[in-house]
C-alpha cells in the first residue's frame, strides 16, 4: 500500500529510508498541497539529521541531497518559532557551492545553533 502524502513528508523530514525512493513518491502527489497537506520542519528534526551525519549514520552528500530535497517543497515549511534559522540552515546546506562545506564542525554548529547538544562526532 502506498504511502499518504504526510507519512512520504514525514520520512523524507527524517531522512527515514533511501532519499531517492522517497522523493520518487512525493513526486506522485500534486506540487501545490492541500489543506492539512504540509509538515512543519523542526529545529529537533532538523539537528536530529545533523546528529546522525556526525555519528556516521548519514553521509555528507546524503544530508546535501535531503537538504537539496526539502527546500523547494511547498508542502514543508520551517517551524514557525525558528523559521529564519531553520530555513537559512536548509539554505546553506542546499548550496554549499557558495557557502560552507558541510564537516563535523559545521555540523556540531548548527546543532548547537538551533538548541541542542551535538552528539559525540565520529570522527573525532
Amino acid at each position: 500500500m502506498a504511502r499518504s502524502r504526510q507519512e512520504a513528508l514525514s520520512a523524507l523530514l527524517r531522512a527515514a529510508g533511501p532519499l531517492r525512493g522517497i522523493a520518487d513518491e512525493l513526486d506522485h502527489f500534486p506540487q501545490e498541497p492541500g489543506p492539512g497537506e504540509t509538515l512543519e520542519l523542526t529545529r529537533s528534526t532538523a539537528a536530529g539529521v545533523l546528529a546522525r551525519y556526525l555519528i556516521g549514520d548519514l553521509t555528507a552528500t546524503a544530508v546535501t541531497d535531503w537538504a537539496r530535497l526539502i527546500e523547494p517543497r511547498f508542502d514543508v515549511v520551517p517551524e514557525r518559532a525558528a523559521r529564519a534559522e531553520v530555513a537559512r540552515l536548509l539554505y546553506e546546506l542546499a548550496n554549499q557551492s557558495i557557502g560552507e562545506p558541510l564537516t563535523p564542525a559545521y555540523a556540531q554548529k548548527w546543532i548547537r545553533r538551533l538548541g541542542h547538544e551535538p552528539p559525540r562526532s565520529m570522527f573525532g
